[in-house]
């Protein structure tokens, strides 16, 4: 019984461990490299990145500094003048690059492999580029190294001081930024984020960033917290009669986000319910611990969550070697493709009674049709064409981040008259008619998280695998 409860503390950690950087998909750490140019193979010192070169979709790849650099001060481009990064040629994009951790690193965690990223998105640079590129201009590429490793506040700020300040991109495709304060960096400097973490934002803390900060598969935090309360009370998995408990994360965005998504719903619903802190950075599993003492404290029969991406995984396992077995439900920022991956941390038979709702396939299911989607099709084809290919949904899950990256940019650039800026962009990305590959349903009325159709969900112990259990349906 010891060694069983030890071997599953080491477990839970390493889930911790690998989904506090998971938001894209895992935890990465990349060595430093020189530069380098897909058209022409040149070099420079990675100490002190050149600027990209103007050719046919180059690829540029600098190490960040280690040490943060000035802040920035607002660097828009004057009226009538095209944004940072765009010439009457080219239109440079930057690209965040990291490494997947291997099964060994992630302590035998199971975790879909992504490919090369930088192959994938050079060969769908060179794909849009001969199809007459971006606004009529060839897109350069700009990868720049980060290691989650080290992550923080200050690495954040270099890699960002990188970009607008050294390459002077004109948009940046963001992977693991976890840090979401040192965001206002690119937007000071007039840049163009399309932000791929697949870290939830509040509709506040997008207003902040506009019209700067775009997450193409995202909806917005607080709707998909309503939404999840109104499709678990619709099929009748809560009731009056439960006593929920909210697992949040201590910081500020997800406690408005419960505020403002999950309690008006629940409290509309006529739902008893208790809502608990935790630490979001303690990966010793304590404050976890801590608050399933308050749930079963408090008489919790049914938890929700707003935390990381591992606190789900956590909760889990802990409850069930305290023997606290509350039913519980997720979304997509659960990754419920991770507990399909890795059942076997978790207690037997825990996993048969999890619902939820998702809008991210990739992320929700394993299911095997893939490509399916005309959008999925025309994704995988230039990266067919260049050799590149996918064992399933999940593995591709980053190169249709990249696609739909990409082609966002695209759309909104190519409905541009006049100047192309950030701004120009995000006006005209409105009306483009641009929708998601990764997303169930994109509607830009919405704004910058514009995902807009959700599915249920649930663990079928038939398959062992989550499925969506319900048709599509709007989000509020």
């Amino acid at each position: 019984m010891t060694q069983r409860f030890t071997a599953r503390r080491a477990a839970v950690a390493a889930v911790a461990l690998v989904l506090a950087a998971c938001s894209t998909t895992e935890s990465e750490k990349e060595d430093a490299a020189p530069a380098t140019t897909a058209a022409a193979a040149t070099t420079a010192p990675a100490a002190e990145p050149e600027p990209a070169t103007t050719a046919p979709a180059p690829v540029e790849d600098t190490a960040p500094p280690e040490t943060a650099a000035p802040e920035t001060t607002a660097v828009e481009a004057p009226a009538g003048e095209d944004g940072p990064g765009v010439t009457a040629e080219t239109i440079k994009v930057g690209v965040i690059h990291y490494r997947d951790a291997t099964a060994q690193e992630l302590g035998g965690l199971q975790v879909p492999d992504q490919g090369d990223r930088k192959e994938q998105v050079t060969a769908l640079a060179e794909a849009i580029n001969a199809d007459g590129g971006i606004a009529g201009r060839q897109i350069e590429l700009v990868f720049r190294d980060y290691d989650t490793a080290t992550d923080s506040p200050q690495t954040s700020e270099a890699l960002c001081q990188g970009f607008t300040q050294d390459d002077k991109v004109f948009a940046v495709i963001m992977f693991a930024q976890y840090q979401t304060s040192t965001r206002s960096c690119y937007a000071d400097a007039d840049t163009l984020m399309i932000d791929q973490t697949l870290t939830p934002f509040t509709a506040s803390e997008l207003e902040k960033l506009a019209p700067y900060m775009w997450t193409p598969e995202l909806p917005l935090y607080e709707t998909v917290l309503a939404g999840q309360v109104a499709s678990l009370v619709d099929s009748g998995w809560l009731t009056p009669a439960a006593k929920v408990g909210i697992m949040q994360k201590g910081d500020p965005m997800a406690k408005e986000a419960v505020a403002t998504g999950y309690v008006p719903a629940l409290e509309s619903a006529g739902i008893e319910t208790t809502v608990v802190d935790f630490d979001a950075t303690d990966f010793t599993g304590a404050s976890i611990q801590a608050a399933i003492g308050t749930m079963q404290g408090a008489g919790v029969t049914h938890v929700l969550f707003a935390g990381n991406p591992d606190t789900a995984a956590q909760f889990g396992a802990f409850a069930g070697m305290t023997g606290f077995t509350p039913q519980m439900a997720m979304t997509t920022f659960d990754l419920p493709g991770f507990f399909t991956d890795n059942a076997q941390f978790f207690p037997p038979g825990s996993l048969d009674f999890i619902v939820g709702m998702g809008f991210l396939p990739a992320a929700d299911t394993r299911d095997p049709d893939f490509p399916a989607t005309d959008g999925e099709k025309a994704c995988i084809e230039p990266l067919t064409a260049a050799g590149i290919t996918f064992d399933g949904r999940a593995n591709a899950r980053s190169a249709i981040l990249l696609c739909d990256a990409l082609f966002m940019i695209k759309a909104g650039a190519d409905a541009v008259e006049g100047p192309l800026t950030a701004a120009a962009w995000a006006e005209a990305i409105v009306d483009s008619g641009w929708t998601a590959i990764g997303s169930l349903g994109t509607d830009l009325s919405r704004g910058p998280a514009p995902a807009s159709v959700f599915r249920p969900i649930a663990f079928d112990p038939a398959v062992q695998r989550f499925v969506y259990s319900g048709p599509e349906t709007p989000l509020p």
